[in-house]
């Protein structure tokens, strides 16, 4: 009786009053509590999904309008670290970003991805001219490097930043971009 009085109050806060729309809420929950579980499995969990996890999953395919799909394609990209949700959220929230579609399909995620390797692999190309190491490079980094590679292209924030790590200034992106 607990849980079926928990349930009567959330339904009614979502102002769910006839048993039609009763059904949809259901109908909803369902697909959406079966496409956690299948993110998941893809996350070598065998377990059901928390509501957190359910809320989630309802996040990316009904807010931001990521198919189902598209969420399965981005899980590849939680292996850099501890694969679990809040992970996968932040990967999607970046894509979301950068992606102007209404619908964002799996190719696009696809895509996003590999562009966003490409840069990242540009970007410690420049960063290693300037003798710096860094195994995550972050967002305030990739900003500056946009705003560089933008400009002038990869080429020559590459060739500046050589020339920043020849001369006796600090070996920074501030000092490349203040050369450019």
């Amino acid at each position: 009786f607990k849980s079926a009085q928990k349930l009567a109050v959330e339904l009614s806060e979502q102002h769910v009053f006839t048993i039609e729309d009763a059904e949809a809420v259901f109908n909803r929950s369902e697909a959406a509590m079966k496409g956690a579980r299948k993110i998941l499995r893809h996350l070598g969990m065998r377990r059901n999904p928390t509501m957190d996890e359910i809320d989630l999953y309802q996040k990316w395919t009904e807010q931001w309008g990521f198919e189902p799909d598209a969420v399965v394609g981005a899980c590849g990209e939680t292996t850099k670290g501890s694969p679990n949700f809040a992970y996968l959220d932040k990967v999607l929230e970046g894509i979301r970003s950068r992606n102007s579609g209404e619908r964002i399909t799996r190719g696009q995620v696809g895509q996003q991805l590999k562009d966003d390797h490409s840069e990242t692999a540009r970007i410690r190309e420049v960063l290693g001219e300037l003798g710096i190491s860094m195994s995550n490079v972050g967002a305030g980094v990739r900003s500056v490097y946009r705003e560089m590679e933008s400009a002038c292209g990869h080429e020559v924030v590459a060739l500046a930043a050589r020339e920043v790590a020849r001369s006796r200034r600090a070996h920074t992106l501030d000092n490349v971009s203040a050369l450019l």
